[in-house]
Order: structure tokens, then C-alpha cells, then sequence
């Protein structure tokens, strides 16, 4: 399954609450620690809060640099391995594509005028 999101450079996605859920679409808990992984492009991004009880946990992904370094296309692969009883399932993924852009300009910011005799 894939997810899309965008955001401009210098702002930060979080995705709270990510839940795992069996095949009824019923929370349930992970057989690990869930992993983000770049596969291609320059943003970044983290698990957070994982409740490992719950199944439950935070992905949260950095556009970068307000001076557009960062820009453009990235995905990230989620994955968590699901194997509670030993049987050797394969772990669940899902992937993210994050496009983030530089802000258009909206305004000029005047300095203060220099007033000089002529």
C-alpha cells in the first residue's frame, strides 16, 4: 500500500497514532520495533512514541532547509515485523511519498529608506 503527502521546505509531517491491525481491521500489537527507511531522496524522517503494547506508535518526516536542498521526491519504506507466535510471517510495509517544494513568493520585504540630500 502506498500513502502520499507534500509539504513546503522548513516544515515537519507527523502522522500520530499509526495503529497496526489484523486482516478484520482490529488493533493489534507488533512482533517489533517499527522502522523508516529512505529509499530514495534527501528529506528524512523518524519512528516516534512507539507503544509496543498497543502496536501503536508516530512517524514524523523533515522536509529540511528553508533554502530548498531538500526538495522534491521521497520515499520512505515503514515496515514492522508482525511474527507474535514464531511462524515466521513476513513483516508488514508500507511505502510513503513525501514531495516537498520552496515556497512561492507572497511579498517584498522593503528595508527602511535612506534619505539623502541631492
Amino acid at each position: 500500500m502506498a500513502t502520499s503527502v507534500s509539504s513546503l521546505t522548513g516544515q515537519k509531517v507527523t502522522f500520530t497514532g499509526i495503529q497496526a491491525k489484523d486482516s478484520r481491521g482490529n488493533p493489534t500489537k507488533l512482533g517489533g520495533t517499527p522502522v523508516l527507511t529512505v529509499v530514495s531522496g534527501s528529506a528524512t524522517g523518524v519512528v516516534e512514541n512507539y507503544d509496543e503494547a498497543a502496536g501503536s506508535f508516530d512517524v514524523a518526516l523533515t522536509a529540511g532547509d528553508l533554502g530548498g536542498a531538500n526538495t522534491g521526491l521521497t520515499e520512505f519504506k515503514l515496515s514492522a515485523p508482525v511474527d507474535l507466535d514464531g511462524s515466521g510471517d513476513a513483516p508488514i510495509e508500507e511505502t510513503i511519498a513525501y514531495v516537498v517544494s520552496v515556497p512561492e513568493a507572497s511579498s517584498f520585504a522593503l528595508p527602511e529608506p535612506v534619505i539623502a540630500d541631492i
